[in-house]
C-alpha cells in the first residue's frame, strides 16, 4: 500500500515539475509579415514546444532585425523578441531553450535566410544550415549546426546563378524594394523541391520589382544563390 501510494506521490510531482517548467516558457513577440507562410508555421512550432506567441504583423519586419542589431547578412523573413534577446529567422525552439537557460551575454539567435527543413519550412528535403549565436559586441559564431538530409540542391556562388531555371507560378503579395525582397504566394518549385506556399525571396536585381505589384500573376524563376532562395527572373502574365 505505502508503495503505491509513493508511486502516486512520484507521478503527481513529476506532472506538477512538468506543468510547472511548461508555464515558465517565456512569451515570445514574433514581428513578421502578414503574407508570409513560413512564419505562420515557426509560429506554431514554438506553440507546440511551449511558448506563448504573441505575433504582430508589421509592414517592415527588418525595421526590427535593425532594432534588435542583429547583422544584415544574419537577416530572414521575421524577427522574434523574448526576454531580452532577438530571434531571427527560423530558430529551432530547442536552441531558443537553450539560450534562455544559459543566459549568455549575446543579442540573441539568427538563422540566415529561409533554409529547407528548418522549423517552417519543412519540405521533402533539409538543407545544411547553422544557428549563429550574436555576441554582444554584434560578432557572431555557430551556436548549432544542423546537417542536411536527402538534399537535392547545393548552394550556387552568388556570381554563378543560372539564369534557364524552370518558371514557377506565382501571385506577387508584397513588394519591398528598399529591403531587395517580394513576398509570392507560389506553387511547388520544382528544382528546390519546395512545397507551394507564401514566402518572402530576395531578388538577384532590385529592379525587375520595377515591373511588378501586389495582385499580379506572374512566373518567376528561383534558385538558391550564395546560401539564400534568390528570384532570378519575373515575368508577368496577362
Amino acid at each position: 500500500m505505502k508503495i503505491r501510494y509513493g508511486l502516486q506521490a512520484l507521478m503527481l510531482s513529476s506532472l506538477l515539475f512538468a506543468n510547472a517548467a511548461l508555464a515558465a516558457l517565456p512569451t515570445i513577440d514574433v514581428y513578421k509579415s502578414a503574407f508570409c507562410g513560413c512564419c505562420e508555421l515557426w509560429v506554431e512550432h514554438l506553440k507546440e514546444n511551449g511558448f506563448t506567441v504573441k505575433a504582430h504583423d508589421v509592414p517592415n519586419p527588418s525595421d526590427y532585425r535593425t532594432k534588435a542589431g542583429i547583422p544584415e547578412q544574419l537577416g530572414s523573413c521575421h524577427t522574434a523578441m523574448v526576454n531580452g534577446y532577438a530571434i531571427e529567422g527560423h530558430v529551432p525552439a530547442t536552441e531558443i531553450k537553450r539560450l534562455l537557460a544559459e543566459r549568455p551575454k549575446a543579442r540573441g539567435l539568427a538563422v540566415p535566410s529561409m533554409p529547407m527543413g528548418s522549423p517552417g519550412m519543412e519540405g521533402p528535403h533539409s538543407d545544411p544550415y547553422d544557428v549563429f549565436l550574436v555576441q554582444a559586441d554584434g560578432s557572431q559564431k555557430v551556436y548549432r549546426h544542423y546537417v542536411a538530409s536527402g538534399s537535392k540542391q547545393a548552394s550556387v556562388p552568388a556570381n554563378n546563378a543560372k539564369t534557364n531555371m524552370p518558371m514557377t507560378a506565382g501571385e506577387i503579395r508584397k513588394v519591398d524594394k528598399k529591403a531587395g525582397k517580394v513576398t509570392i504566394k507560389h506553387g511547388p518549385i520544382a528544382n528546390l523541391d519546395m512545397p507551394a506556399m507564401t514566402m518572402a525571396f530576395r531578388v538577384k536585381e532590385v529592379t525587375i520589382l520595377d515591373q511588378v505589384k501586389p495582385g499580379d500573376k506572374i512566373k518567376f524563376a528561383v534558385d538558391k544563390v550564395g546560401g539564400a532562395y534568390t528570384v532570378l527572373r519575373i515575368e508577368p502574365v496577362r
